[in-house]
């Protein structure tokens, strides 16, 4: 057997191997990020849910908190603390690039506001006008004003909640 008649058999199977192994490589990385896509979207829907019950504890206790300063009693043992609001999985979606792939611009930007409302200086807000109704600095029409306001806004970002977890399910279920 001379050079050429091993060269070409052993060159070409290793060319159809290293195509292979290419195509295999794109093959298993296409469907690793499908299935990493479909965890990071079960993950979100599940942190969205835990925000909706969030949610709804907290516009509870902000009926209490009207009902207390309504009565006129300036003993309110609640405190509103937004940093249990959950954002890891919606923060991974966006930096992966799929907020883009399900969301129009209106829900990003509902997500943001809601995002920016449920830090230290949305819960300070509402803390520091509580902490001064107890120390009589401000009057009942402006506690409550604060409180009713603040209630309506949490509903308003449950309802956008329960948007965004709906088309998000909507899309998985689809595919």
């Amino acid at each position: 057997m001379t050079f050429w008649q091993s060269f070409f058999p052993t060159f070409s199977g290793a060319l159809l191997g290293f195509i292979f192994s290419i195509v295999l490589f794109y093959i298993t990385n296409k469907l690793n990020a499908n299935k990493n896509k479909k965890t990071l979207e079960s993950n979100l829907i599940k942190e969205l849910e835990y925000n909706l019950a969030f949610l709804k504890r907290l516009i509870s206790d902000l009926n209490k908190c009207i009902e207390i300063v309504s009565a006129d009693d300036r003993n309110i043992f609640l405190f509103f603390d937004y940093k249990y609001y959950q954002r890891l999985f919606l923060l991974r979606y966006f930096q992966e690039g799929y907020l883009y792939e399900k969301f129009d611009a209106d829900d990003i930007s509902h997500l943001d506001i809601i995002l920016n409302h449920m830090s230290v200086f949305g819960a300070n807000y509402i803390n520091d006008r509580i902490k001064w109704w107890i120390n009589n600095e401000i009057i009942k029409k402006e506690i409550n004003q604060a409180l009713m306001f603040e209630r309506d806004n949490l509903k308003k970002y449950e309802k956008q909640l329960e948007i965004v977890k709906t088309k998000i399910v909507k899309a998985k279920t689809t595919k």
